[in-house]
């Protein structure tokens, strides 16, 4: 991508999602900035062991997801780690919610828990067929997250 080009993409994002989401941060509960946070989803992650998200991730989850609260969503996160951001959004959206993960490492499918509608599935994100599968399976989508491929 060429610097105008990157430029210009990184200037609409800032504009779409604010200056604090580009704002450079830690990322564990201890920061101080978490204190300002002001977020029912924060309350819920907060609670939950094992997570990590950068602080103003938080009101720009409210602004895109708060309205789809109570609704039975449909998500998808590409990115297990320990299973703390699945069982944030189990609770955030709700009993109804369908939440599924997608990790490579085996050690995710610990997060499985189907009698929650918590669903992990082991296998490649760049690999369509799999990802073609996941969509048979639970499908469509009301939301998809990439936290893997950083």
């Amino acid at each position: 991508m060429n610097d105008d080009i990157k430029s210009h993409a990184i200037a609409r994002m800032q504009a779409t999602l604010s200056e604090a989401f580009f704002a450079p941060v830690t990322w564990r509960h201890n920061d101080p900035n978490f204190q300002n946070v002001r977020s029912d989803y924060y309350n819920i992650w907060s609670n939950i062991p094992c997570g990590h998200k950068k602080y103003s991730y938080f009101a720009l989850y409210e602004k895109l997801f708060g309205h789809l609260r109570g609704n039975a969503v449909k998500l998808l996160e590409l990115g297990v780690f320990k299973g703390a951001s699945l069982r944030s959004w189990k609770a955030y959206f709700g009993h109804d919610s369908v939440i599924v993960g997608v990790d490579i490492n085996e050690e995710c499918r610990e997060h499985d828990a189907p009698s929650l509608n918590r669903h992990v599935r082991i296998g490649d994100q760049s690999d369509p067929e799999f990802l073609a599968k996941i969509i048979d399976e639970f499908g469509p989508f009301d939301i998809v997250m990439d936290d893997a491929s950083h």
